[in-house]
């Protein structure tokens, strides 16, 4: 393992009373939650609810009319790109691209908060970045272009990117929209073990709440510009609240059933 992976103390994430709006219409109002560190809080919503905007408030990108932001404890507000950059990794719904970089490189560019004005990566981030397609089980795409990859392979490619960041706090919007059925679970499978093994923090947004069943530690569900609830996956009544939730966001034909060991979201079109 790097040590650069190693997310140390790093990782708490707190919003507080964050109210966004563009152009005077509301996003999102009043949101307050807080995701621990080590933990994988997913964020659930229909289409429109505000998830993105709240991902990228997150990631420093837009800015919050009203509220904050807190990372390990400190409004993110007061820090600068590159501060915040050290603290924080963002992986958007899609990435466009028109330069055929080699994965290597593409890779590699997750170092550049580490870097000076003029810096180069060196043979430090060459390592970290090679560490990193290893662990993730792709070093043989490191010679690759990014555009030859298929959709699966460029968001392993981009988580890392995430990884090699060595930030605490990993923020990722829709990461397996694009992704098949397989290769849905084995990167959420992936982004787990990586929290647990190396103490990160990820805010996720999901539209599959299957998903978020099996692999969220937390659930922050999002409706009508508002956070709808905020429920802990290890309560022991977190599957009726969750029940109850899909009902108000997605309608009374929504069924969230125990199977086995495992939760099951099923739509039932008889109600």
């Amino acid at each position: 393992m790097m040590k650069e992976w190693n997310s140390k103390d790093q990782g708490n994430l707190k919003i507080n009373n964050l109210t966004i709006r563009f152009f005077g219409r509301p996003i999102l109002e009043n949101l307050s939650f807080e995701i621990e560190k080590g933990k994988l809080g997913i964020v659930l919503g229909p289409n429109g609810v505000g998830k993105s905007s709240l991902l990228k408030a997150i990631a420093g990108l837009i800015g919050a009319e009203r509220g904050e932001v807190y990372i390990n404890g400190l409004p993110a507000s007061r820090m600068n790109q590159k501060e915040q950059a050290r603290l924080v990794s963002y992986l958007p719904q899609g990435h466009p691209i028109a330069y055929n970089y080699s994965v290597q490189d593409f890779v590699l560019m997750g170092r550049t908060p580490y870097l000076g004005v003029f810096g180069v990566p060196g043979i430090k981030d060459l390592q970290i970045a090679f560490e990193a397609l290893r662990y993730l089980g792709i070093p043989d795409m490191a010679k690759r272009g990014y555009l030859s990859l298929s959709s699966g392979e460029r968001q392993m490619v981009l988580l890392a990117r995430s990884l090699v960041q060595g930030a605490g706090i990993m923020v990722m919007d829709e990461p397996t929209t694009y992704l098949d059925y397989q290769r849905q679970y084995y990167f959420m499978e992936k982004l787990k073990k990586m929290i647990k093994k190396y103490g990160y923090t990820a805010i996720v947004s999901l539209h599959d709440p299957g998903l978020a069943l099996k692999f969220a530690d937390k659930m922050i569900l999002l409706f009508d510009k508002k956070k709808l609830a905020e429920i802990d996956c290890q309560s022991k009544d977190y599957l009726s609240k969750f029940d109850a939730c899909m009902k108000v966001m997605y309608g009374p034909q929504v069924d969230v059933r125990k199977v086995g060991n495992d939760a099951a979201v099923l739509w039932n079109s008889d109600k």
